[in-house]
């Protein structure tokens, strides 16, 4: 029995577009909504597992009744076809999003790829958490 790594920490997802106002004093303003930069390292041929925790601006966890996940590998962003695809299973009240990958998947995937992982609100609102470089180290042992 293999336990699940450390949860990661997201950024803090609104339930509702977040509405800011701005004062601007000088000549430039930055407005940052990008998700977690989290780049995964994996040995191809293995299980994959990792938990993500959503937290509300007060740092309690996210109520995620009603949401989807949805998490994919892609050879590069501008892709269409997904080379693999987590599953992904919210976890309600505790504010988690479990990512997981088949060993089937991983051996499949080539040496460096991009991924991504998004969340649905019950009202249609789409919320990248994280995303970063998949990285496969190839494996000898062949099952």
């Amino acid at each position: 029995m293999s336990t699940l790594p450390a949860p990661i920490r997201s950024r803090a997802a609104p339930a509702t577009p977040p509405h800011v106002e701005l004062e601007v004093i000088g000549t430039t303003t930055n407005i940052t909504a990008l998700p977690v930069q989290v780049n995964l390292s994996l040995y191809a041929g293995d299980d994959f597992a990792m938990v993500v925790n959503v937290k509300n601006p007060d740092s309690t966890n996210m109520d995620l009744t009603g949401y989807t996940a949805t998490a994919q590998i892609k050879a590069r962003t501008s892709d269409t076809t997904a080379l693999a695809t987590f599953t992904c299973t919210p976890g309600g009240t505790a504010g988690t999003i479990t990512m997981t990958l088949t060993n089937a998947a991983t051996a499949t995937l080539p040496a460096s790829s991009v991924y991504d992982c998004q969340m649905k609100s019950a009202g249609g609102l789409i919320t990248t958490l994280i995303a970063g470089v998949v990285t496969i180290t190839a494996q000898v042992t062949t099952p």
